[in-house]
């Protein structure tokens, strides 16, 4: 009896990489995607029929819809108890030891895949002649067995995608997860960084008070434990609406105006205030602490700050009319924490400026 030939399914290469676990969500994929692959090959075997064979006899039957099954049937039991447990078995060996491993693979799979296809299809046949079977074996054997080699080979290379895009996959969360970490040991070296140097300075300003006005004093340690307590609560990935960020830095131009008193003077300006934006907490309090700190230096007169909100450009503009900025400005470690935690939670979406505005020092920050 003459047989139709097994569908030739193209050589796909691709290159070893980490095993799949079998009982994950991607090896679930993996297995409806083999399942998906083979019934298109029965299905291919199905069409071949239709368009080369005219009979309607029973031999035709056969042909066309007996046999696609039987091979469909076939090589879903294989890839389940053959293909899927021998390749990850295989994955334990390397080098010469598992390219010989996987022509072992080759062979047993070609061998059982004919003995099969011919036992079954025999059953349905319903033929007890022995030679016939010989016959058929020999036939695929000889004429088909290429195929048979290209449809393992098509179902390996199945699995070496998925391995090599899961691979890739990984290593990009991984990497991620890395930078995330990296980011946040950063955020906490500043944090870190920040509190000694605020609190230090906010400490100067209070001991100054102690003796001359202790009830000033008194408030401005009041002051200075809320905003610490709020610092201390701090997370690496919080922002904070504006408005609670100018509530802190007011909780803190008490502290500087109780020492100063009526030489420090300070404005504020807002706009558009329907709307709103998120900073980091507590990043404007160094800018307005480098104000004072520099901006009292050589004058004898009152030193005004002016801050300006615009919350539908998002933008904050601090400026002082105190001491001028040299011809080559540098940023103190105060600014430049400022500058690396804007970069750490918006990346290249902010600006920041210093610059000298006639009689104005101005820090302006503005999110893109």
């Amino acid at each position: 009896m003459q047989l139709m030939k097994i569908s030739s399914i193209p050589d796909y290469r691709l290159p070893s990489v980490g095993q799949i676990d079998p009982k994950t969500w991607v090896g679930k994929r993996l297995k409806q995607f083999l399942v998906l692959a083979w019934t298109i090959i029965a299905l291919s075997t199905v069409f071949q029929s239709l368009l080369f064979w005219e009979s309607t006899d029973q031999m035709f039957w056969n042909r066309t819809f007996i046999f696609p099954s039987v091979i469909w049937i076939v090589g879903l039991l294989l890839i389940f108890l053959l293909v899927l447990p021998g390749y990850f078995l295989i994955q334990k060996f390397t080098g010469f030891q598992k390219l010989m491993f996987f022509v072992a693979h080759c062979v047993l799979y070609s061998a059982l895949y004919i003995a099969l296809i011919v036992s079954l299809y025999g059953l349905f046949l319903r033929t007890a002649n022995w030679s016939w079977y010989i016959d058929t074996a020999n036939t695929i054997a000889s004429e088909g067995l290429h195929n048979v080699i290209k449809n393992y080979l098509f179902l390996i290379s199945i699995i070496f995608a998925f391995e090599y895009f899961k691979r890739k996959e990984n290593l990009i969360r991984e990497k991620e997860q890395v930078e995330k970490e990296l980011l946040k040991a950063k955020h906490l070296a500043l944090k870190a960084k920040l509190q000694p140097h605020f609190l230090f300075n906010t400490l100067n300003s209070i001991v100054a008070l102690i003796e001359e006005n202790g009830k000033k004093a008194e408030d401005s340690l009041i002051s200075l434990s809320d905003l610490l307590r709020y610092s201390m609560d701090i997370t690496p990935k919080q922002l904070i609406p504006i408005a609670e960020e100018l509530n802190l830095l007011q909780k803190y131009l008490k502290i500087e105006k109780n020492r100063y008193e009526e030489q420090l003077e300070v404005k504020w300006e807002h706009r558009d205030q329907k709307t709103s934006f998120q900073l980091p907490a507590l990043i404007l309090q160094p800018i307005v602490e480098n104000c004072i700190k520099h901006g009292f230096k050589g004058i004898n007169r009152v030193l005004t700050i002016t801050i300006f909100v615009d919350y539908t450009l998002k933008k904050i503009k601090i400026a002082n009319n105190g001491n001028v900025l040299p011809k080559a400005p540098t940023y103190g470690t105060g600014i430049e924490i400022v500058k690396q935690r804007l970069d750490y939670h918006f990346g290249e979406n902010f600006n920041f400026r210093l610059e000298q505005q006639d009689q104005w020092v101005v820090y302006e920050i503005q999110l893109v």
